[in-house]
């Protein structure tokens, strides 16, 4: 982590090459101190926090920062919990069902949902691949290759006859049909 802003809008990096954590606030102070800005406190504090969430594989909810959430990718769910340790609820990703929950935890629940959106499968398109592209104003029958027009070759998604490409993640893909291979196993 190079920066982090803080909810007070302070700044806090750490130097790669010395790890010295420093604090970029408006009392800015130009010799060593044995106190901190309330400020900088509130910054710092929220620094380390994100830190030690990153560590452990946590999401901190911005509208109620007592509550975390992490993902068990074996099983699929997701567990909400409340730094008091006393209130959990769960989701799964594939379900999201947020009714009979309280409008603030469904404000929460939808916040992890839009942090964390589910990859699409014709995003993990391979060249020599064939599928059917549902785009927002029609369909094609594309064939997946590597574009020359980018910086580093990338997967795109071409049309053999207009030869209009589109990037795998371009959002007017509505929804992609891989048809050729079938599967993975050839």
């Amino acid at each position: 982590m190079n920066e982090f802003v803080a909810s007070n809008g302070v700044k806090v990096w750490v130097d790669g090459i010395s790890g010295i954590v420093s604090v970029a606030s408006s009392n800015v102070k130009t010799f060593p101190t044995e106190r901190i800005d309330p400020v900088d406190a509130i910054a710092l504090r929220e620094f380390f926090q994100h830190e030690r969430d990153e560590e452990l594989g946590r999401w901190r909810s911005t509208i109620d920062a007592n509550w975390t959430a992490a993902l068990d990718a074996e099983t699929g769910w997701v567990q909400f919990r409340k730094d008091d340790g006393l209130h959990e609820f769960s989701m799964t990703k594939r379900n999201p069902s947020l009714t009979g929950w309280s409008s603030c935890l469904q404000a929460i629940g939808r916040e992890y949902l839009d942090a964390h959106p589910e990859r699409k499968p014709w995003e993990d398109a391979t060249p020599g691949q064939v599928w059917d592209v549902d785009l927002e104003y029609g369909g094609v029958r594309a064939v997946v290759v590597y574009s020359a027009r980018h910086a580093e070759p990338i997967a795109v998604f071409r049309d053999p006859y207009t030869q209009v490409e589109y990037e795998t993640d371009d959002s007017t893909i509505r929804d992609a049909r891989r048809i050729y291979p079938e599967s993975d196993h050839v």
